[in-house]
């Protein structure tokens, strides 16, 4: 099934919706009168409080604002205390959410359905933007963890920014299926059958085309690369890339590269970063990848990174994040392999936690420094 379900709130919007309402004094009077705030909301902010106190120093070290600080911690103590913080989100689906930023800024909206054989259809999501371009096109997947639509108050700020930095005419989202109802590989399927849509039927060549995501939506990114390097049986081929030459670019933003959560990283950043072991571990469960390439990308061979089909990557990272030691081994291997010294960029950012962008633009925050830098590789590219 598609993310189209109607499905719980995630735990990322729902935190950020009740940390603005606490930050501007409303939080008493919803919980109390509007009840707009559910009471397990309660236990987390006691324990974002106390938790504060006891490492502000970290992020006082790194020169947190105290938004920031505060919020992050509530994200990380919500997740901590509600084990069932990876449910979904009921108010909104992936299309809600681009509909509704689509209407606030006055952007045109079409939709194309993604017919995937046996597999279960998906929607790509197609924005005109403001751009007087119309070649270069942004295929963006978002994240959170295969489990989570897209949330409008993080991404859509993120992938805007993106496309005004590219110049692009059109951005084109997917929304794909959510586990436990699909899972491995149903979201490269999808995600094929979308790439194959847009060079077949909507025109594009690929050259002009450049995929991104963060998170989950850069595992399957990247998982795309792979697969028309080395097509999974499973999943329908992209030949044109082949034929026609490579893509123009892939922006990975906090990608999700690996199933395991032994590196060390997990345990240094476990009070700093949001995301936890125990979370992944849970995504894992539901998505239930292959040990091979496609679902972990240490399965390939070292010598699988040259000549991925693109004319450029790049990786983020933040320092306090537990994904950093995976995506930093793995930029390693693509950066040994590359054919061209430009063709892969590695950014890590010190003090940032799992897909920083997102975070601060949900909190309305300035651009913080892997933004930055995410816009100047965006601008950069020929």
């Amino acid at each position: 099934m598609a993310s189209h379900v109607k499905r719980e709130p995630s735990i990322a919007e729902s935190a950020i919706i009740k940390w603005r309402l606490l930050a501007s004094g409303k939080f008493y009077t919803s919980i109390f009168i509007k009840h707009r705030v559910a009471s397990d909301t309660i236990a987390p902010v006691c324990c974002t409080v106390t938790e504060s106190i006891t490492s502000r120093s970290v992020y006082q070290a790194a020169a947190w604002p105290w938004r920031r600080t505060f919020a992050v911690t509530f994200l990380r103590m919500n997740r901590k205390l509600n084990s069932m913080s990876i449910r979904r989100d009921s108010k909104h689906t992936t299309g809600d959410a681009i509909r509704h930023a689509c209407r606030e800024r006055k952007l045109k909206l079409r939709s194309h359905g993604v017919h995937c054989d046996q597999w279960p259809s998906a929607t790509l999501h197609e924005i005109e933007t403001s751009s007087h371009s119309q070649e270069t096109v942004l295929l963006y997947f978002h994240g959170g963890g295969y489990r989570n639509p897209l949330e409008e108050i993080g991404h859509m700020p993120v992938v805007l920014e993106c496309a005004k930095a590219l110049d692009v005419g059109r951005i084109f989202l997917l929304e794909y299926g959510l586990i436990p109802e699909l899972r491995y590989p149903g979201q490269l399927v999808q995600a094929a059958c979308a790439l194959n849509l847009l060079l077949n039927q909507l025109g594009r060549s690929p050259d002009q085309v450049v995929i991104g995501g963060d998170s989950a939506g850069g595992n399957l990114a990247l998982a795309l690369l792979a697969h028309i390097k080395q097509p999974h049986p499973l999943v329908p081929h992209v030949e044109r890339v082949s034929v026609d030459g490579e893509l123009k670019g892939a922006l990975l933003i906090s990608p999700w590269v690996s199933n395991t959560t032994t590196a060390a990283s997990y345990g240094e950043n476990s009070k700093k970063d949001y995301l936890s072991r125990e979370a992944v571990e849970a995504f894992v469960r539901l998505w239930a990848p292959k040990e091979e390439l496609w679902g972990d990308f240490f399965q390939a061979p070292t010598a699988f990174w040259a000549g991925l089909p693109v004319k450029r990557v790049l990786l983020t990272v933040g320092g306090f994040e537990v994904f950093r030691d995976d995506v930093r081994a793995l930029a390693t291997l693509m950066e040994a392999k590359s054919n061209k010294d430009s063709l892969v960029r590695f950014v890590e950012t010190p003090a940032e936690i799992h897909v920083q962008p997102a975070v601060d633009a949900a909190l309305r925050l300035p651009l913080c420094k892997s933004l930055l830098e995410i816009l100047l590789w965006c601008r950069s590219l020929p």
